[in-house]
């Protein structure tokens, strides 16, 4: 697939609508949040600037995360740290969990992509589109396609993730068939779909800057993500409702993402809208980003209607 002559893209800022979620304070390489009802710090290496709060607040945090010296993961440390949490979200609830790697089991600034999902399937009708989660980590997309009906595919590569996931499909009331597990390398489940001649309306992607597949596969960003989105293209449907792309890894700016997905999905969705998502800081009302998106849907639906101002 050639390039496209795409005009440069606007960049739309989306923030997430959560009751669970706040963003304290960040500064000094660090983050402050409240996830339910504890407060986690942990690292925030775009966070180069100085704390807008005192000490005080960020030595009260319930859970605090250190990372271990020459080690790719840590320990959460303090009282809120040893167990999770059930949170809820309109009508999902889901566990907020603190984990080895830094993460608490959540990226609540993914909430526009969830919204967009739900507003799609709720328009388009759920029962029966057939969706594709990859990477799919602790599942909420995966629950809201569930909520409606959809048939839904889950794939991710690390089988204690999905067990995370199945306790949020039961913590959400959901029905234990209302979801299809897949434990395998999103790379490798891609190629075998195309082979079978397998086809989705709605496909979600939130890969990691760096992972591992079940039998030790590497996934590298900025090494695969063109060949992987040029194999995507093969088993999405000929009427399809909505491609979403996520990359978490910044140093990648969103004009070079935008550019890597106009030479490969970009003549199946030109008209597609480059995001950033992020939170708004309570201390200081700053934006804190978090990634790059790529949106798109089946017209008539207009991402901008998910811009919060």
């Amino acid at each position: 697939m050639t390039l496209s002559a795409a005009s440069p893209k606007p960049l739309l800022r989306l923030l997430p609508q959560t009751q669970f979620h706040t963003l304290l304070d960040s500064g000094d390489g660090e983050r402050l949040e409240r996830l339910g009802s504890r407060t986690f710090r942990r690292a925030e290496t775009q966070a180069i600037w100085p704390r807008s709060l005192g000490d005080k607040p960020w030595d009260r945090a319930d859970a605090v995360y250190v990372q271990q010296p020459g080690r790719n993961h840590g320990k959460w440390h303090g009282e809120g740290a040893q167990e999770s949490e059930t949170v809820r979200h309109g009508e999902l609830s889901f566990a907020v969990n603190p984990m080895n790697s830094g993460l608490t089991g959540v990226f609540p600034e993914q909430e526009p992509v969830w919204r967009m999902l739900d507003q799609v399937l709720a328009e388009n009708g759920g029962e029966g589109t057939r969706v594709l989660n990859l990477f799919a980590f602790t599942g909420i997309p995966s629950l809201i396609a569930a909520r409606h009906g959809a048939s839904i595919t889950h794939v991710d590569a690390s089988k204690p993730i999905i067990e995370n996931a199945k306790e949020n499909q039961a913590l959400s009331d959901l029905p234990d068939d209302s979801i299809r597990w897949i434990c395998d390398d999103a790379v490798k489940f891609v190629q075998r779909e195309a082979r079978r001649k397998n086809q989705y309306d709605i496909v979600i992607v939130d890969p990691p800057k760096f992972g591992r597949g079940v039998k030790g596969e590497v996934w590298d960003f900025f090494a695969d993500i063109r060949d992987f989105l040029n194999d995507l293209g093969a088993i999405i449907s000929d009427r399809p409702l909505m491609v979403a792309l996520t990359s978490y890894a910044l140093r990648l700016s969103p004009s070079a993402l935008a550019r890597v997905f106009d030479g490969t999905l970009g003549e199946l969705f030109p008209d597609y809208q480059l995001c950033e998502l992020g939170f708004r800081e309570d201390a200081s009302g700053q934006f804190l980003p978090q990634s790059q998106c790529i949106l798109w849907a089946a017209p008539p639906f207009d991402v901008t209607r998910l811009a919060v101002n």
